[in-house]
């Protein structure tokens, strides 16, 4: 398998503020945030991070449309969390859902209790899980960081995909 990519063609945390990457912060209504939030607009494509198959598609109250991703990373079996999405464009197991490194799997979007959010408040939220669906808190889930090694804070990280993919697999899924 070859490394990670980035989830996005364009990745940096909403408005640059620590408080939308991983970790406890006072400022946050919950006081803590258990993913990343890449500034997105509605509509942007995602990728996946890895070699992977397609675990399974849900909805949630609190992520709205979720895509998981299952890979292994280092001799890890992980999970890779979209949530707030508009489409998913690959869904559920199965034998059609081996994906590549790389590979267009959905659009962003405004799902759950990012549904009034507009402008710069829109993003992808992303998480790393060492489960399909870890119950609240930080049980099963890991920081990005720790299979990214940096985190585009201040500066985004620019990572073209194959655009071609897009047009190629968007009538995959009814």
């Amino acid at each position: 398998m070859q490394g990670v990519q980035w989830p996005l063609d364009y990745n940096i945390i909403r408005r640059r503020k620590l408080s939308n990457t991983y970790g406890r912060f006072k400022e946050r209504f919950a006081g803590c945030h258990w993913g990343w939030d890449f500034y997105a607009g509605v509509g942007t494509p995602c990728y996946a991070i890895a070699d992977a198959i397609s675990i399974q598609t849900y909805q949630s109250s609190s992520f709205g449309l979720v895509l998981v991703l299952e890979f292994d990373h280092e001799g890890r079996r992980l999970f890779a969390a979209y949530c707030h999405l508009d489409k998913a464009i690959v869904q559920g197991a199965g034998p059609r859902n081996q994906i590549k490194a790389g590979d267009f799997v959905a659009y962003t979007g405004c799902s759950g209790n990012a549904s009034n959010l507009k402008g710069e408040e829109e993003h992808l939220h992303f998480e790393l899980r060492t489960s399909v669906r870890p119950l609240p808190g930080e049980k099963g889930r890991l920081s990005p960081i720790e299979i990214f090694k940096k985190c585009p804070l201040n500066s985004p990280i620019i990572t073209p995909h194959r655009t071609s993919e897009i047009s190629n697999r968007q009538g995959m899924v009814a």
